[in-house]
């Protein structure tokens, strides 16, 4: 058990670098195309990935917050886990969470111009019809639309409505069990004897069942949430190596280059920690 804890924080540090990283990259890109500044290699399909990485990232990483004791070895700590005011208000030495919690509101908070843009795309007025503010018509992007997916088996629109669907209500789980904690943790450490933290207390004391559940539940949720991102990236990467297959381009997004390659190496130090506590004497 310990060896699975030790190479799970090794694992988490990394990719929580790894997914602040995304998120920046995921701005950069999406604003060049927004502002108008170069949309080269940035089609619908690629927008759509983009999203869909950047959600994808992060979630992984809410176990973690939900779930701190996971990664705590000082008994005093486990001991408070299940009570989380006390957790907050008895702070021990060596508990790292509130530094975890740091790093993850930091992706949080860049990972919002992502969700924003991507809603505004898809719901937004769009520039196809015959309205002031169109830039093609209807016909013509029917037109075009039907030759550029020549061949190609489309995404139904139910699978875009359930694409678009699973999308929000990631990111929105995860912003409503951030922003919770956010709040949670400002009146556990300014208001330690409001009501809400009373009744925390008497909740976890008495174990009441919704408060011994709640975060069970979230188990199963959040692994939910991450199968649908796998998913809408899988579905929108398919169709975008078809397009490309059918059109003799070169798809610069199936090659292996600067990006993949550190991607790769910053999860070398979770295998040489690994390596490191099976050998590790007890």
């Amino acid at each position: 058990m310990k060896i699975l804890t030790r190479t799970y924080e090794t694992f988490w540090s990394c990719a929580v670098f790894l997914a602040f990283s995304i998120q920046v990259a995921v701005i950069v890109a999406l604003v060049r195309v927004d502002y108008g500044f170069s949309a080269t290699g940035m089609g619908s399909l690629t927008k759509e990935i983009t999203w869909t990485v950047s959600l994808f990232s992060i979630v992984p990483l809410l176990h973690v917050i939900l779930f701190p004791e996971l990664l705590d070895d000082l008994p005093e700590t486990r001991q408070s886990a299940g009570n989380p005011s006390r957790r907050m208000t008895e702070p021990k030495a060596g508990d790292r969470s509130p530094v975890r919690f740091a790093m993850f509101l930091a992706c949080w908070v860049v990972s919002i111009y992502p969700f924003v843009t991507g809603m505004l795309t898809k719901f937004g007025p769009s520039q196809i019809g015959s309205g002031p503010s169109s830039v093609i018509s209807t016909d013509d992007f029917n037109n075009i639309d039907s030759v550029c997916w020549k061949g190609i088996h489309q995404i139904s629109s139910s699978e875009d409505m359930t694409m678009t669907s699973f999308r929000m209500l990631t990111w929105i789980t995860i912003t409503l069990l951030t922003t919770g904690q956010i709040v949670l943790s400002g009146v556990q450490k300014h208001h330690s004897d409001s009501t809400l933290v009373r009744f925390l207390d008497r909740s976890a004391e008495r174990k009441k069942w919704w408060y011994a559940n709640v975060r069970e539940i979230m188990l199963v949720i959040l692994p939910i949430l991450s199968i649908s991102q796998m998913w809408t990236y899988i579905r929108l990467q398919t169709i975008q190596f078809q397009v490309s297959a059918v059109n003799n381009n070169n798809d610069s997004d199936s090659q292996w280059t600067f990006g993949q390659v550190v991607t790769v190496k910053m999860f070398i130090p979770v295998c040489v920690d690994l390596a490191y506590w099976i050998r590790a004497p007890e």
